[in-house]
């Protein structure tokens, strides 16, 4: 490095005198300041199964750690992303020059806003100041995904208990599941039933319309409750099901339950769609539903399609960025049990009859939001 300050020192004498020369009486003012102020990315190419595309590395923020010298990007670019051959845009404090520093750091190159750079590994960038007078390397890291954002990963667990079952209440023939104030269940007489929180005993839960309340549906049914958005004392409850009233389609009802003092009484509603709609959900056997992601999956059937509701239970289509594991013997299951975790985990607890086995999921940019 002694020996590169000292070509740089020649360089800004030089340049100094030239600047003395033609400038007459005018001062040239020199500083001291070897600063980076911003560091970004042009162009980026991108290789997926050969096929090459290109987005703007400008949309990839790279913070600048002053104190420690480091400029790094926290969300990391695409995979596939070539960062062999990257051009970069540098600026600086009061006219100082950046240089990028070789790997044997023996020698330096001026970086020229045009010119393609390697940082498929850490490098360093030398600042020098106007002045001349010292330098500050900054270690610049261009991080990449490993992984495809999208892309579900499923992992076998050994010694993974199941989880133990909710006993079906007296008088009732399904337990649905709850709420945070109320839990739910079809009753042997098919009607749909509530235990409220602080009371002893289920009552019939009503429709909001009399005429809608022949659509309840009382077979292959699932629910799935989560706090409402931009709320932090309401719950939307889900339900789905077969009804003796219509046979084409599941009929999809929802509840959105106000536990906050002096709410008013909460009922179902059902969520009303044309038979011939494409985008309805269809009669599912055993069918479950679950809170994932930016919406509501439904699983059942012989399981080899998945559906997604990303606007309330109001649509739903086939979903394709991922399905069961590819081990997963879809003819000979017998029960299964699925649930997600904080950890935005899918936990599948299969039971084939002679044997059973227990799969997680994620989704991996859910994986990475954690870390």
């Amino acid at each position: 490095m002694k020996q590169i300050k000292t070509i740089y020192l020649f360089l800004v004498a030089l340049a100094t005198l030239t600047s003395c020369l033609g400038a007459g009486d005018d001062e040239t003012i020199l500083y001291d300041d070897a600063v980076i102020t911003d560091f970004s990315l042009g162009t980026m190419n991108r290789y997926i199964d050969g096929e090459k595309t290109t987005f703007k590395g400008s949309n990839y923020l790279f913070h600048i750690d002053a104190i420690n010298h480091q400029i790094y990007n926290t969300d990391s670019l695409p995979t596939g992303t070539d960062v062999a051959h990257v051009i970069c845009n540098i600026s600086t404090m009061n006219n100082g020059v950046a240089y990028l520093l070789n790997e044997k750091r023996d020698s330096i190159t001026y970086i020229n806003p045009t010119d393609s750079l390697d940082f498929s590994k850490p490098r360093s960038i030398v600042v020098y100041p106007s002045s001349g007078v010292g330098y500050n390397e900054y270690i610049v890291q261009v991080n990449v995904h490993k992984q495809e954002a999208e892309e579900m990963v499923w992992t076998r667990m050994s010694d993974v208990a199941f989880p133990e079952e909710v006993a079906t209440p007296a008088g009732l023939k399904q337990y649905l599941g709850k709420s945070t104030v109320e839990e739910y269940g079809i009753s042997t007489d098919n009607k749909l039933m509530v235990l409220k929180k602080d009371q002893a005993t289920w009552e019939q839960d009503l429709a909001d319309d009399a005429e809608d309340a022949a659509f309840l549906p009382t077979q292959n049914v699932a629910l799935v409750s989560y706090p409402l958005f931009l709320s932090d004392s309401t719950d939307y409850v889900l339900m789905a099901g077969a009804s003796d009233a219509n046979s084409k389609r599941a009929m999809v009802w929802r509840k959105i339950v106000d536990y906050s003092k002096a709410a008013p009484k909460s009922q179902w509603t059902l969520i009303e769609r044309n038979d011939n709609d494409i985008y309805n959900l269809p009669i599912l056997e055993n069918l479950t539903l679950v809170k994932y992601d930016d919406g509501i999956l439904a699983f059942g059937g012989d399981y080899y399609k998945i559906y997604k509701s990303r606007d309330n239970g109001i649509t739903w289509k086939e979903f394709t960025d991922f399905g069961m594991p590819a081990e997963f013997k879809h003819t000979d299951i017998k029960h299964i049990t699925i649930k997600t975790d904080a950890d935005n985990y899918i936990w599948l607890y299969c039971d084939y009859g002679s044997s059973k086995e227990v799969w997680r999921g994620r989704i991996n940019r859910l994986g990475w939001a954690l870390r």
